[in-house]
């Protein structure tokens, strides 16, 4: 899997929306966690799925790592597969925990905060071009 991640062929056979795809998120998560950029961020992230409908991105991060404050333009879903996030908000800081769904509307600057070591997803829609360029 590790030589795969980047792999130009695997990665557009991954990203092929006309084809069912079982992927494992622990076998990502590993994976992330060797790169290179996990080890001198703390944390990093791979697209899983990017369609005109939806884009689906994996994200890895050490306890401490920060995903600076910033705006999704569209409706986007995080869902906690390990670990913990502290997510604020102007509604407020919100906590996350292993096997949590958050929903975030459109236009909602948030920051998150790695409680923990994490693995989630996030789920966003087609509009969603943010203003963080690693996510």
């Amino acid at each position: 899997m590790e030589g795969e991640l980047r792999n130009r062929a695997a990665r557009q056979h991954r990203l092929d929306e006309g084809t069912v795809h079982v992927l494992s998120a622990a076998e990502f998560g590993a994976a992330l966690r060797r790169e290179a950029e996990y080890q001198k961020n703390r944390r990093t992230g791979v697209t899983l799925m990017k369609t005109a409908e939806l884009r689906v991105v994996l994200e890895a991060a050490e306890a401490g790592a920060t995903l600076a404050s910033h705006v999704v333009h569209g409706p986007a879903t995080l869902y906690l597969i390990e670990g913990g996030l502290e997510i604020e908000t102007r509604e407020g800081s919100f906590r996350a925990k292993q096997g949590d769904m958050v929903v975030l509307p459109r236009d909602e600057k948030r920051k998150i905060v790695c409680a923990d070591r994490s693995l989630f997803l996030l789920v966003l829609s087609p509009e969603a071009g943010d203003e963080d360029p690693n996510v």
